[in-house]
């Protein structure tokens, strides 16, 4: 399976799980690789590289040489092979070699989100595609940062809790690109902070909970764990407990004065 580190470098991805209230961020960097040649082709810049880049290069998008007389950004207006592009630029003097080269190109993504066929959960949460989106590049830091929060927490739902796995607490998204699928990760139906949700609630039996789980005494409390990759709710039903005192009681020690 592809990962994005095939395409991007230096490439930050979600969690292994995320809260759908709280931003779900992936960042990376265009690869880079050398010039060999830098050279007149009708009056344009034309440039070849040292070897390919993992993306296909399409004529219109933007290149990125990183030093010498031509640093900074560029656009591709046709593409030779997958070694060599002309670009819009008009041709001024020879480069000293080698220069960073950046293909900075949009990156047009699918979101989906659920379980695939043969995967656990595939009949009550089905993998569905929720997004088309493109992830553009930053020209000032070189980057690629894009959020998918919004999409996901769009999909869940204010419902009654489900004593046992609750399909509404929990599912799975993936991207897709270039019709590879990328790693899949955890999403919670909840607004705890990233770091403080996976440090201290995944794989670690602990409640769903800002603080100790309240148990009535006289009651039943629901509860919240995640667990195996689940989020699963329990019914706490606790002994009732006899009064301290009987109800007539209050005819006796409490007088009203009108």
């Amino acid at each position: 399976m592809a990962t994005l580190s095939t395409y991007l470098d230096n490439v930050v991805t979600p969690f292994a799980w995320s809260s759908c209230h709280q931003p779900i961020i992936y960042e990376g960097e265009p690869q880079t690789r050398t010039n060999v040649i830098m050279q007149n082709n009708a009056g344009r810049l034309q440039v070849t590289f040292s070897s390919a880049f993992s993306v296909t290069l399409s004529a219109g998008e933007l290149l990125y040489i990183g030093d010498g007389v031509y640093k900074g950004f560029h656009t591709i207006r046709t593409v030779n092979t997958s070694v060599q592009v002309v670009l819009e630029t008009t041709y001024q003097v020879n480069d000293i070699l080698p220069r960073p080269i950046k293909y900075c190109p949009k990156l047009n993504f699918e979101l989906y989100l659920g379980y695939d066929i043969g995967e656990q959960y595939a009949t009550e949460l089905p993998l569905t595609k929720i997004a088309d989106l493109t992830a553009e590049i930053n020209t000032r830091t070189i980057k690629y940062k894009w959020d998918v929060s919004g999409f996901l927490k769009s999909t869940f739902q204010i419902k009654p809790p489900t004593i046992g796995v609750d399909f509404n607490l929990f599912n799975r998204f993936r991207l897709y690109f270039q019709d590879q699928e990328l790693e899949s990760y955890q999403v919670a139906n909840a607004a705890i902070e990233q770091d403080y949700f996976n440090q201290n609630f995944v794989n670690t039996d602990a409640w769903l909970n800002s603080q100790d789980v309240i148990l009535f005494t006289c009651g039943k409390t629901i509860a919240s764990k995640l667990e195996n990759n689940v989020i699963v709710n329990y019914l706490t039903t606790d002994n009732e407990t006899e009064p301290e005192f009987e109800p007539t009681e209050f005819n006796n020690q409490f007088k009203i004065t009108l």
